[in-house]
């Protein structure tokens, strides 16, 4: 069976206070993100959909051309 991922990655960073989305945070060289996402990165996940809010397209920018991952633009 093949499962669908959605991660949604639109928050500020207001509770952590950072000022900045907490997914971009870099722990050890690697942003929260890109540990989240290597997670999923197997034969039983058919897409991994990101939802994003739009100030931080540069975020997920470099997942747009791998095809397990989609990308979902979110409001405000």
């Amino acid at each position: 069976m093949k499962f669908n991922v959605i991660l949604a990655c639109g928050g500020k960073g207001t509770r952590a206070d950072l000022g900045y989305n907490k997914l971009a945070l870099d722990i050890g060289g690697q942003s929260v993100l890109d540990r989240t996402l290597s997670c999923f990165f197997h034969k039983n996940i058919d897409k991994i959909i990101i939802s994003y809010n739009k100030d931080d397209y540069s975020m997920v920018e470099a997942y747009k051309d791998i095809s397990q991952v989609a990308l979902c633009q979110g409001g405000d």
